[in-house]
């Protein structure tokens, strides 16, 4: 009787032992993940409280961005223009210029909402900002279109989006470019643009914001989804393009190319045999060969 009751003495002692180093190590555990999520917390919140510098007091060279805003490497402080954060700081090819957007207060009422973001342009060894552009919150962002000029993006409704191009070392007034789903060709003299509102199909423009070249269809009835699965796509030394685009009046994808050289002329037109939404174009890089899953069509011949 008593080498039982000694036994279940020693079961549950190792129960015990068992019980409290689980208990133990869940409550390291759920302390290295509390500590890990501090962390996190203490990170974001050392970026906030470390200060803030204005972008004129700091060296370009000691810059990096995140999504919340530039800092200064060594300081971590979040730079600032005009009492307001600034993002999407990027410098001009050569590196002789950068922009920034300076971001403002969108909830203060004071504010016009034409003048939320703000897009400034100036040289790297400079302190002098120009005002180039003013907008609202739905300003995307913009980036460098070579050496001379800049693009600035923002939306304006379902398919609407502005295109503000400016020369970057004279900004005046911009060009406005409409459209949606803009691409630019490789050589960025015209730039490409979907639609979808009132027909399907892609329009080209020229950097004056002058139509060169549409192409659109009218939806069909009973409504098909391959209106939805245009693609365009430029040759790599900008003298073609291709488009994969629905039959307007068979529920079918066809090929089209076309000579940008010699006005848009159509150079090849064919259906897709075995459709398969997703496949890419691919162009040879001479641009004479272009590639759409088992279709390969030599342009160079017509």
């Amino acid at each position: 009787m008593k080498k039982i009751i000694s036994l279940k003495k020693s079961t549950l002692v190792i129960i015990s032992v068992f019980l409290a180093a689980v208990i133990g190590i869940l409550a390291h555990a759920q302390y290295s993940y509390s500590e890990i999520e501090r962390n996190i917390v203490n990170y974001k919140l050392q970026k906030k409280s470390q200060g803030r510098v204005n972008i004129s007091a700091v060296s370009l060279n000691n810059l990096e961005m995140d999504e919340w805003g530039a800092y200064e490497k060594s300081s971590k402080r979040q730079i600032y223009f005009h009492d307001n954060p600034i993002s999407q700081l990027q410098f001009s090819p050569s590196g002789k210029m950068f922009g920034f957007l300076e971001n403002r207060d969108i909830y203060d009422e004071k504010i016009p909402d034409n003048e939320e973001v703000i897009f400034y342009l100036g040289e790297t060894g400079g302190k002098d900002y120009k005002e180039v552009y003013h907008g609202s919150y739905h300003t995307s962002g913009w980036e460098w279109l070579n050496e001379n000029e800049v693009v600035i993006y923002t939306s304006c409704g379902t398919e609407c989006e502005v295109a503000f191009l400016y020369d970057a070392r004279n900004p005046g007034e911009a060009a406005e470019l409409w459209a949606v789903g803009y691409e630019w060709s490789p050589d960025k003299q015209m730039i490409l643009s979907y639609y979808y509102a009132l027909g399907y199909g892609v329009g080209v423009q020229n950097k004056k914001g002058e139509d060169i070249f549409l192409i659109t269809r009218k939806y069909s009835e009973p409504y098909s989804e391959l209106a939805n699965k245009t693609i365009a796509v430029w040759s790599p030394d900008s003298t073609k393009l291709v488009l994969v685009i629905k039959k307007e009046k068979e529920d079918k994808m066809e090929f089209l190319a076309y000579d940008i050289k010699n006005g848009f002329k159509r150079i090849y037109q064919g259906d897709i045999p075995n459709y398969i939404d997703g496949r890419e174009i691919r162009w040879s890089a001479d641009s004479k060969h272009v590639f759409h899953g088992d279709l390969v069509v030599n342009l160079d011949e017509n």
